[in-house]
């Protein structure tokens, strides 16, 4: 079998289907198009070339033996919320408790072989609410951030 030369690929189908399993709301791989449900989450969200869907640092371990390298990777996600009210308390109060749950099933799941060493949801949200004619969509851009040894 030959080296890992990186852990995306097995790290977003890992995160697409934890994200799934925790959340129990319609999970995409990446942009989608067609209908979203009115609770959906966006896995690898590219906003153009500044804010790409998933970003990966790599540095040397070094020490005894064969040399290691550590793979740092972030991926971008967007939680949507929609209700057709103006309740926009209530899906702020729902993306909290989803939110809640994603960082509690990273941290259960904190260690896993061949795919990420540790993950974590990561320090930066952006909350954006939206009132409108038809009522209140909530939008919240988050990261996952993962380390593994390759």
């Amino acid at each position: 079998m030959l080296p890992a030369t990186t852990r995306v690929p097995e790290a977003i189908d890992a995160l697409i289907t934890l994200l799934a399993d925790v959340t129990g709301i319609q999970v995409t791989d990446g942009a989608y198009i067609g209908e979203l449900a009115d609770e959906a989450l966006c896995v690898g969200l590219t906003e153009g070339p500044d804010r790409p869907g998933y970003s990966v640092a790599v540095t040397r371990q070094e020490g005894l033996g064969r040399p290691r390298l550590r793979e740092e990777i972030t991926v971008r996600c967007f939680l949507s919320l929609i209700t057709g009210t103006n309740d926009t308390k209530a899906l702020r109060d729902r993306a909290g408790d989803l939110l809640g749950k994603i960082a509690e099933a990273l941290a259960d799941d904190a260690h896993r072989p061949g795919v990420w060493d540790r993950a974590l949801l990561g320090a930066n949200l952006e909350w954006i609410p939206v009132l409108g004619p038809t009522g209140a969509t909530l939008g919240v851009l988050f990261e996952v951030d993962g380390t593994s040894l390759l």
